[in-house]
């Protein structure tokens, strides 16, 4: 009887075509990675011919042919207009979002432009992050952005409220920016409770601690400081001094544990922080040194900063404010009797809201 074959058993003759076909898919094989290594050799090369025809080309483009100096220019006005762009920023495409930032943008155009871009530290000194647009913390492009800029003077712009998921990350971020407080010229910081503000913020409260290119400091730091009393204009960051600061932005718990100095402000915010409800006042005197300030040229009052009761304008002389050119007022219901005690007048403008008269 002719032996049966079994289901995985082949035949002699089609095993023999069997290797033949493999032999021949082998070689096909190797034929298609030699044609792969010739490809990315090609595209390599396709790319080098690309980047020296545009090296050439490059030679006739007019703006290319500005001295560094006059290039730099145009980055800076270019990154201030992005600023305020990412500033006015609401929605696109229905999500919140931010565009890439100018300078990493100007970097990657071209070679020149990157060259005078990495090399411009004006350029890399601005830094911003807010945990409602990105949740990765970026402490590595952080650091990047702290070597570029050399010494150059930081603005420092941080929202990480409601950040419970990657506090850890955002309290290394912020100790390395405060690391660097001596080079700030503009720090903004908005945090909620679970930011320990205060004890990120130590180095700033020491002694010796001194800001000399700060320009402007805000801070919303949401510390609960319910039914406190501010009773004197003593500096409690920077005690050694801040000798260019021209604006201050607080919000109520600030004004109990942040307050910055004072002696050159033209420019004051106190604000009612939604995150942090308290029940914070000036006493009247302080609140009165306070709108006393010869320096004053902006005051922003959004919250009712004294107790109506502690001010008497009969036993008091008027508040001479010489400088003031605008002041904003907001559910500050003592305002409409303060009004007529104030003597401003270089005053331009005037903002009313949310007042019972």
């Amino acid at each position: 009887m002719p032996r049966k074959i079994k289901q995985f058993d082949v035949p002699e003759t089609s095993q023999a075509e069997l290797a033949k076909l493999q032999q021949e898919k082998n070689e096909y094989e190797a034929r298609r990675d030699l044609l792969k290594a010739d490809l990315f050799r090609t595209e390599q090369k396709i790319t080098e011919l690309q980047s020296k025809c545009g090296v050439i080309r490059n030679t006739s483009v007019p703006i290319l042919k500005l001295p560094n100096e006059i290039t730099c220019m145009i980055f800076d006005y270019a990154l201030v207009l992005s600023v305020r762009m990412v500033e006015d920023l609401t929605m696109i495409n229905g999500e919140t979002k931010w565009p890439p930032g100018f300078e990493v943008v100007i970097s990657h155009v071209c070679h020149q432009w990157r060259s005078i871009a990495l090399s411009y530290p004006q350029l890399w000194s601005h830094f911003r992050y807010d945990i409602m647009h990105c949740s990765l913390v970026p402490s590595k492009r952080f650091d990047v952005y702290l070597e570029r800029s050399r010494s150059m003077g930081l603005e420092l712009w941080f929202n990480v409220r409601s950040a419970s998921k990657t506090i850890g990350d955002i309290h290394k971020l912020l100790k390395k920016a405060v690391h660097h407080f001596a080079r700030w010229r503009r720090f903004t910081l908005m945090a909620d409770s679970a930011t320990l503000v205060t004890s990120i913020l130590r180095p700033i409260f020491q002694k010796s601690a001194s800001a000399p290119m700060l320009e402007h400091f805000a801070i919303c730091p949401a510390i609960g400081n319910d039914g406190q009393e501010v009773r004197k204009l003593e500096a409690m960051v920077f005690k050694k001094g801040a000798p260019n600061l021209r604006s201050v932005m607080l919000t109520l718990s600030a004004t109990i544990t942040c307050f910055p100095p004072i002696d050159n402000l033209t420019t004051i915010r106190l604000e009612k922080d939604s995150y942090c409800p308290s029940n914070v006042h000036f006493s009247w005197p302080v609140f009165r040194n306070l709108l006393s300030l010869r320096s004053l040229v902006n005051l922003s009052i959004m919250f009712d900063t004294f107790r109506e009761s502690e001010f008497k304008p009969e036993k008091d002389q008027p508040i001479e404010m010489n400088s003031l050119k605008h002041l904003r007022i907001a559910k500050f219901d003592p305002f409409a009797n303060l009004l007529l005690f104030i003597r401003a007048p270089l005053l331009e403008s005037l903002t009313i809201k949310d007042i019972w008269f």
